[in-house]
């Protein structure tokens, strides 16, 4: 019987942080018949609860050897031997594929990841004495090599399993020094770096540990060696963690508690002004720390005056940012000049329980690029009220910025896509997280997601839209409002006559030229062909997918990803079924780049290929110079 037991199984004990071992109920061990069964057995263990395909488990059973014939049956057989040896049916199978079930604590590997989770959450709540116990309990599952026997497919979860125990060695040492017993921290820590000389944070450790201790001298001789073997085997100089705590060595001058150690749970050292992380996740401020409002403190920027319409939206988000448990993440997309921020800064007033640290991040450095995500994470941690040398790497600056614990609303602008975004998520309950940015996101756990359409008549009318304005604007709030600006306070005679030039399509253009800029950076960031596949859809600001493919010249096929493409970018709408548009404020970016981009002649040649009726009509507005069409 492949299926599922009816019974709960048994409980087996999975040893693989080391040579296999397995163990049954009753505490005894099984004979998992050793050579190509075990060997077969490990890689199911890898890849547990999951389907392994037969060719791959062929591939680890005879590793570098000639594969007979006959392996399809021999894996039958080793299937056969390890059940029977095995209770309760462990061993799966379905044409071509065999997994294993494990259930959660069986395997050793799973049971020290957790308790290393929980170690380190009690090293944050200052319990140091619990959090040691675990950590050796983790430690002492290791009896060599993760997964031995397997070649390279346990490579990167040898590697992971590696750099686990590693932690682990150096969260004991923080428990040591906590608890005082620094002659062990000290001990461990030099092992440590003996074993992987180049791992910064260990040495860092060790500089702090030999610093609390009053052995100046050493901790000083401890960076010099690192800084000789970085520099020798990496050409690198080190990083600002090591960096600092020299500096602070070298001064003196950090205050430093007793029997505290000065390196935190995360691997973050108490740089001037930077506490622990396990004194960051406190309630209480450690010295050097910012309170909120501080100097590097960010609220969120004024709400848009005059701010119309999207009630239904904002109800949407509030509703489901009262219904969260814990972080709601909301996303926020639509083209440019829609009224993401303006939007976002609404929903924010709208919460009626909105966490009192309030943080805006512009996630766009300028208008050609985006913030990075280190950068990013050391502005997070400032502003909510951290100052001083900070780690480089980026998976320890977000376990900083996660362990601060602080529950706030954070709205990130403009970001480029859901990586940028991913690692700086808080993880505080009742967090609220509003991001906005151009693109459809994609792959981000997020608990609501709003598209900004177009203004109604209405909504547009309230900005102050008719006429002219109205027409060419088609609901585009960034528009409307430039619009009207430009013609309050003025006469009536020269109102009328800016409105009129909106008739006029270069006039036009050049009116709103400030907000076609908005769209630039996201049509330099598209590829060379989309970009041409952008401008040409100016000559059919109307059309379906055959119609554009006669445009460019190409298959349905090939447009079909570029049409997407232009859709996750707002640039171009489906108000039907299979009918696309252009609205009009893209279709005269897009004409504007295809006139300082194209010929007459390869202007010429695509409004032929579309043979459209109002071809005439086109090639005029398209024709750059030159007497006008007949």
């Amino acid at each position: 019987m492949n299926g599922h037991s009816a019974h709960t199984p048994a409980r087996i004990a999975f040893r693989v942080l080391g040579p296999l071992e397995v163990e049954g109920p009753d505490g005894q061990p099984i004979d998992v018949c050793g050579g190509k069964p075990a060997t077969m057995l490990t890689l199911l263990l890898l890849h547990r609860n999951v389907w392994v395909s037969t060719d791959q488990l062929i591939e680890a059973v005879w590793a570098g050897r000639d594969v007979p014939p006959s392996a399809q049956r021999n894996l039958k057989t080793y299937v056969w031997q390890l059940r029977r040896e095995l209770p309760d049916e462990r061993i799966e199978s379905r044409p071509g594929a065999y997994r294993v079930r494990v259930l959660p604590g069986e395997l050793d590997a799973d049971i020290a990841a957790d308790l290393s989770d929980e170690a380190r959450k009690l090293l944050t709540a200052g319990s140091a004495a619990e959090a040691a116990d675990l950590v050796e309990r983790a430690l002492g599952l290791w009896r060599g090599c993760p997964y031995d026997g397997l070649a390279g497919d346990s490579y990167s979860a040898v590697e992971r399993l590696t750099e686990l125990q590693r932690a682990l060695r150096e969260d004991l040492a923080d428990a040591q020094l906590a608890l005082g017993r620094s002659a062990d921290a000290i001990s461990l820590l030099r092992a440590l770096t003996d074993e992987d000389p180049l791992r910064e944070l260990a040495w860092t450790k060790l500089m702090s540990a030999l610093r609390q201790t009053g052995r100046r001298h050493d901790a000083l001789a401890a960076y010099q060696r690192a800084r000789t073997l970085l520099v020798r085997d990496l050409g690198i100089e080190p990083g600002p963690e090591l960096t600092a705590m020299h500096q602070q060595v070298l001064n003196d001058n950090a205050v430093l508690a007793p029997g505290r150690a000065g390196a935190g749970v995360l691997g973050g050292v108490k740089a001037e002004g930077v506490p622990s992380a396990a004194q960051a996740g406190a309630a209480q401020p450690t010295s050097g720390a910012m309170p909120a409002g501080g100097a590097g403190y960010s609220g969120l920027p004024a709400r848009v005056v005059g701010f119309v319409g999207r009630a239904a939206e904002v109800e949407r988000v509030r509703g489901a940012a009262t219904a969260a448990g814990g972080v709601c993440v909301v996303t926020i997309d639509g083209m440019p000049g829609i009224g993401k921020t303006a939007f976002a800064l609404e929903v924010a007033a709208a919460l009626s329980d909105v966490p009192e640290r309030q943080v805006y991040l512009d996630l766009r450095a300028h208008r050609e690029g985006s913030v990075s995500v280190v950068d990013a994470l050391g502005k997070l941690i400032r502003m909510v009220g951290l100052d001083g040398s900070l780690p480089s790497a980026i998976d320890e600056l977000t376990s900083v910025w996660r362990a601060l614990g602080q529950r706030i609303l954070l709205v990130l602008d403009d970001a480029a896509d859901a990586g940028q975004v991913r690692q700086l998520l808080p993880n505080a309950p009742g967090s609220v997280v509003l991001v906005t940015s151009r693109a459809r996101l994609t792959g981000l756990d997020r608990t609501v997601a709003v598209s900004l359409d177009v203004l109604s008549a209405t909504d547009a009318a309230r900005l102050g839209a008719s006429g002219e304005v109205e027409k060419w604007c088609a609901g585009h709030p960034g528009a409307i409002r430039h619009l009207v600006d430009r013609v309050r306070d003025r006469q009536p005679w020269t109102a009328a006559r800016l409105t009129a030039r909106l008739r006029d399509q270069p006039a036009r253009c050049q009116e709103l030229a400030e907000v076609h800029a908005l769209f630039d950076s996201t049509y330099k960031a598209l590829p060379e062909e989309v970009r041409r596949f952008y401008r040409l859809l100016s000559l059919i600001p109307q059309f379906d997918i055959r119609r554009a493919a006669r445009l460019i010249g190409l298959d349905q096929q090939e447009v079909e990803p570029m049409l997407d493409r232009l859709l996750d970018q707002h640039l171009v709408t489906e108000p039907a079924p299979g009918r696309f548009a252009l609205h009009p404020i893209v279709r005269d970016h897009a004409h504007t780049v295809l006139l300082a981009t194209e010929s007459s002649d390869a202007l010429t040649a695509a409004a032929k290929r579309v043979r459209t009726s109002t071809g005439r009509a086109e090639l005029e507005l398209v024709a750059p110079k030159g007497p006008r069409v007949a």
